[in-house]
């Protein structure tokens, strides 16, 4: 039984996938964005922060900070 519970703590972790939302964006001074992206993993959040300009319509992000 506890064999049975421990395959499926593992199956649940490795479908349940890592879903990533972008909580935040502002424009600054100079017409650059800061991006603030949020990753949900199984056990734990993980944020990141993003610095980007324009090209056209698009955009061209470097990652500025992450834990």
């Amino acid at each position: 039984m506890k064999k049975l519970a421990k395959l499926l703590l593992v199956a649940a972790a490795l479908t349940a996938g890592c879903a990533s939302t972008y909580s935040s964006i502002a424009k600054n001074e100079d017409g650059s964005y800061t991006l603030t992206k949020i990753t949900n993993g199984f056990f734990r959040i993980k944020g990141t922060v993003f610095h980007c300009t324009g090209q056209g319509q698009t955009l061209s992000c470097a990652e500025i900070d992450t834990p």
